[in-house]
């Protein structure tokens, strides 16, 4: 389990992922420093670590039944987003789209967006589960981490 170092207050979301030239997919999450993001949003991106899980799936073996997996999340071991990635753009979409801005993408990984959170509240637990759920082909991704808090980082 990762062990991230971070402020107290932070954000934590559940993200498919798209890496790479042959287009895959996996589950991350997208840290944010809730406190520094009313300063820069930017900057409250770039200091906190954004903890991938260590295995990706082929776009090809899920792009037919993409629609059928399920992202959630747990925090502190609570139930914190839950629902079909349906409602996000598909994987493939996403990486058109960044490449029609930011150019060649082949050794990136991109955040493809996420899910409301259950009962719409934030969570600042320490510890923190992501998985990406194929429910046709039985299988699941995860991305698991604890959260070591520092002082401010200035």
């Amino acid at each position: 389990m990762a062990r991230p170092h971070v402020r107290e207050f932070l954000q934590r979301f559940v993200h498919p992922l798209v890496a790479g030239g042959e287009l895959h997919v996996g589950v991350g999450s997208d840290h944010t420093d809730r406190d520094l993001e009313r300063v820069s949003v930017r900057r409250s991106k770039q200091v906190c670590p954004k903890p991938l899980g260590s295995r990706l799936w082929r776009w090809t073996d899920v792009r037919d039944h993409w629609d059928a997996c399920v992202l959630r999340s747990w925090s502190g071991g609570a139930l914190y987003q839950e629902g079909s990635v349906a409602g996000l753009l598909a994987p493939d979409a996403v990486l058109a789209a960044v490449r029609a801005r930011a150019g060649a993408t082949d050794d990136s990984v991109i955040y493809g967006g996420t899910l409301p959170l259950l009962g719409g509240a934030l969570r600042f637990d320490r510890e923190f589960v992501a998985a990406l759920e194929d429910p046709v082909r039985g299988r699941e991704l995860r991305c698991a981490y604890r959260v070591s808090v520092v002082d401010d980082l200035d």
